[in-house]
């Protein structure tokens, strides 16, 4: 399969773009196609830094508004899980 971005152009828009959209716009594919190739280069790799969500989850607010519809599961808080390093 022909790649629709060379490498270098990839990663130097990665490196100076905001979001993942923008990128996607800039190089004129899907969005998914810049999430996979990012993948595929840091599997391989090339340290490509990384965005934030766009959005922060109001979980306390999630969970009211799941109760004011219906009957509520016990759930427990547990910590996150720890983050696998990637070597």
């Amino acid at each position: 399969m022909r790649e629709k971005v060379d490498a270098e152009t990839f990663i130097k828009t990665w490196q100076e773009g905001d979001s993942i959209m923008e990128i996607a716009k800039d190089l004129g594919v899907k969005e998914t196609y810049v999430k996979n190739r990012a993948g595929m280069f840091r599997q391989k790799g090339v340290p490509l830094k990384k965005f934030r969500s766009r959005v922060a989850l109001d979980i306390e607010g999630l969970a009211a508004l799941a109760a004011k519809y219906g009957p509520t599961a016990s759930v427990s808080k547990r910590p996150p899980a720890p983050k696998k390093s990637r070597k």
